[in-house]
């Protein structure tokens, strides 16, 4: 009776041990993927850092070099004289960008017209369209076989023609 449930009890142990086994390797492998990811990201966070900094280099450069450009030359008596260059090319960019404003309100409301209904008519006018080219192909090819006929083109009253009338 005792070594029933000594069995039993190694039985679960030993099952309990392989579940916990099985738990262990699946952790495992959640952890080295885990670490692979981790890899990843410092790489990608290393040459984005990396990248980053050539940026800013590059950007405190052209800033330098702007600011240099921009400078007016006071020695030469010409800061007026480039501070009125300045003031133009703003109105002129200013006077540009009205424009440019304008044509872009007068776009929208054309565009506006452009509702759904529009277009349901421009379809059916295309539908008529079409309808009444069948029925003009139609009407010539009727026209074209009284003529074969002989029936006179007054329409649906139409005579005979009689070959000795001229």
């Amino acid at each position: 009776f005792g070594g029933g449930r000594l069995q039993e009890a190694l039985r679960e142990a030993r099952e309990e041990l392989l579940h916990k086994g099985g738990q262990v390797v699946e952790l495992g492998t959640q952890l080295q993927e885990a670490l692979a990811a981790a890899d990843e990201a410092t790489r990608r966070a290393e040459v984005l850092s990396a990248d980053g900094g050539r940026m800013a280099a590059e950007l405190e450069a052209a800033q330098q070099r702007a600011l240099h450009a921009a400078q007016p030359s006071l020695e030469e008596g010409r800061g007026g004289e480039y501070a009125n260059r300045l003031e133009a090319a703003l109105a002129q960019l200013h006077t540009e960008h009205e424009a440019l404003r304008a044509e872009r309100n007068a776009l929208a409301e054309e565009l506006a017209a452009l509702t759904p209904e529009f277009f349901d008519e421009v379809e059916d006018l295309k539908y008529n369209y079409a309808q009444a080219q069948a029925e003009l192909e139609r009407l010539e090819v009727a026209r074209g076989a009284a003529a074969a006929s002989g029936v006179d083109e007054q329409g649906p009253g139409g005579r005979v023609r009689d070959d000795h009338e001229l």
